[in-house]
């Protein structure tokens, strides 16, 4: 799924605007990059209960944010 994608998801979901919801999925993964800079874990909990916890680190010079426990790691 691109960016683009899931701000019309976004937008259909919650009745917003295509710009605004844009505007959210933006201001989110924003959030989300500079919790993971600032060397913050991310957790996404799904409804039924699972979960993916997100680290930043560092990979031939640059961060990145990666998976360290999901479903299938346990």
């Amino acid at each position: 799924m691109k960016k683009a994608e899931l701000a019309a998801e976004v937008a259909e979901a919650t009745q917003m605007s295509a710009k605004d919801a844009a505007k959210a999925v933006d201001a989110t993964f924003n959030a989300i990059i500079n919790a993971l800079k600032s060397g913050d874990e991310v957790r996404f909990t799904t409804p039924r209960g699972d979960y993916v916890v997100a680290v930043c680190r560092e990979f031939d010079g640059k961060l990145a944010a990666r998976p360290e426990r999901g479903p299938a790691w346990g």
